[in-house]
């Protein structure tokens, strides 16, 4: 797989471009590599999930701050400061990478401040969403995994994650 960008994904509007990184894949491939081994250049493209998760955390610490640590364990697509990193960062993502609910949660329950957490609603989107204007849908579902085509790669826009501050239950069997 060949990419368009130094992240290997072409940002919108620039999809135009893969063929011409196809070509010059090619010509390098005839020119200087060995010209006996095919190399396959596949498009690539993202796939968007959308994701509601209650979470309960240390009242000595301000909510913003904490909402700000879950977003990055998360990595969240259109936002500078994290898309390339967390959970759904860029660079933390495979192609074909399928994404676990309890995954999220372990992920989340391992960032400075959170007590408890739950995913409460979890699953994808039709291929070809635009993100940034595309609203979550009126009606959630939460699927316990979310599986990925091969040729593509999970991402979470911040128009598509709901983070709600909740009471944290009382998990204690005696109680």
């Amino acid at each position: 797989l060949v990419g368009v960008l130094d992240d290997g994904f072409p940002e919108a509007g620039r999809e135009g471009e893969f063929d011409a990184v196809r070509a010059k894949v090619e010509t390098a491939r005839i020119c200087r590599g060995s010209a006996g081994h095919p190399v396959s250049v596949a498009q690539a493209s993202l796939l968007y999930v959308y994701l509601d998760v209650q979470y309960s955390f240390d009242p000595m610490l301000l909510e913003s701050d904490v909402k700000v640590r879950l977003e990055a364990a998360l990595g969240l697509a259109g936002d500078e400061a994290t898309a390339r990193s967390g959970l759904f960062g860029l660079n933390a993502r495979r192609l074909g990478e399928s994404e676990y609910a309890s995954r999220i949660e372990g992920t989340l329950q391992s960032a400075v401040g959170i007590r408890w957490c739950k995913v409460i609603a979890f699953e994808m989107f039709s291929l070809g969403i635009d993100p940034v204007t595309e609203p979550p849908p009126p009606t959630r579902v939460l699927s316990d995994q979310v599986n990925c085509p091969a040729d593509q790669l999970l991402q979470l826009h911040r128009n598509h994650l709901t983070l709600t501050s909740v009471a944290a239950p009382n998990l204690d069997p005696c109680a």
